[in-house]
């Protein structure tokens, strides 16, 4: 404290006027001046002209020192996080519908499932992958009725005849979809010329009740003409 009274006392009196018109001194004026102790230890202070003049320069630069080395700075051993699971979306086998899932998901397909996706295209007149499919479930189920009739028919409307054929005489020996199998295997014979064989399963469906006797007098009455 005597110390800074010192040299608060050392500096010349300003007068009132002098004061009044004084302007703010440079950097270079306020070093001219005296120092005084005290105070932070990163701020400076003088005495110029009888005023007290603070000097935070040094302040400022280690502010700007620390900020920079904030900015700059890389912590060691540091591992991002793993980017979020992108969402895709793919036809289900399962369904034959657009179903979203994560990319690293699974799932398993079973027969009844390709069943019923081969049924979807069936409907929707896609024999050839509807045929895809039904030969899948018969890699698995030889012997599944639904996969030989629908599959068989998809083999038909695929120009596959021989493959048709073979479909429709084992579920006709199995004693399974008995007309359907009638008539379908009646078109393929009728394309393979062996037109006597077809005419004796179109009169087996036309003494029947069911829903294939009416297309059966139609085409025995244009295979006979």
């Amino acid at each position: 404290k005597d110390q800074v009274s010192q040299n608060i006392t050392a500096a010349p009196p300003v007068a009132a006027a002098d004061k009044k018109n004084a302007q703010a001194p440079t950097k270079t004026e306020a070093t001219k001046g005296l120092t005084i102790n005290g105070g932070r230890e990163d701020e400076t202070q003088y005495v110029v002209n009888g005023h007290r003049v603070q000097d935070n320069t040094e302040q400022k630069l280690k502010q700007e020192e620390k900020k920079k080395q904030m900015d700059d700075v890389t912590v060691t051993g540091y591992k991002a996080p793993a980017p979020m699971k992108e969402e895709t979306t793919s036809m289900n086998v399962v369904s034959g519908k657009a179903m979203s899932r994560k990319s690293e998901d699974k799932f398993t397909v079973t027969p009844t499932d390709n069943l019923r996706a081969a049924r979807t295209l069936f409907d929707a007149g896609d024999f050839k992958e509807a045929g895809k499919v039904y030969n899948k479930v018969l890699s698995d189920q030889p012997d599944n009725a639904d996969a030989l009739y629908f599959g068989g028919i998809c083999e038909y409307h695929n120009g596959k005849n021989r493959q048709a054929e073979k479909s429709f005489d084992k579920l006709l020996k199995a004693n399974q979809y008995v007309e359907g199998s009638k008539w379908y295997k009646a078109q393929v014979l009728i394309e393979r010329g062996k037109k006597d064989e077809a005419k004796q399963l179109l009169r087996d469906l036309i003494n029947t009740n069911s829903s294939f006797k009416d297309r059966a007098v139609k085409k025995y009455e244009e295979i006979v003409k």
